[in-house]
């Protein structure tokens, strides 16, 4: 860890840290390099009886920043910042993800809905034929 010795607060931050955690190194700590931020994609997918349902946490977008794909068995969703970068959007990073869809979806019939910041698409599944009894005459 780099610390730099003209700011004894970053001293103290450093034992502080250090005591809580021996393992622990923020390298983030007055560090003189910039931070680099990667957002991660945060998602997540629940499987029902009927249907799946992929929850995506955009927080801070709007419906024209993100968009929907669905091109044969790939799910796309893409959040890009607008034209002009605001204190609304601070934090605001592009973001794209895929996920590969199973063949069980009925994919005309896909829906997607930006509710607080959490996108929810939803992949209804098709509907299997039920076995039908044959007599035997």
């Amino acid at each position: 860890m780099k610390i730099n010795k003209n700011y004894p607060l970053s001293l103290a931050v450093d034992s502080f840290l250090r005591a809580m955690d021996g393992t622990r190194q923020p390298s983030w700590v007055f560090s003189e390099e910039p931070v680099q931020s990667v957002r991660p994609a945060n998602y997540r997918v629940l499987e029902q009886e009927d249907l799946y349902e992929v929850k995506f946490l955009l927080p801070g977008f709007s419906r024209k920043e993100i968009s929907v794909s669905l091109e044969g068995s790939n799910l796309t969703v893409s959040a890009s910042c607008g034209e002009t970068e605001s204190e609304e959007g601070f934090g605001k990073k592009p973001f794209t993800h895929s996920i590969e869809v199973p063949d069980s979806c009925e994919k005309e019939k896909v829906t997607a809905k930006l509710e607080s910041g959490i996108l929810k698409v939803v992949l209804p599944k098709s509907k299997k034929p039920k076995a039908v009894q044959v007599k035997i005459g």
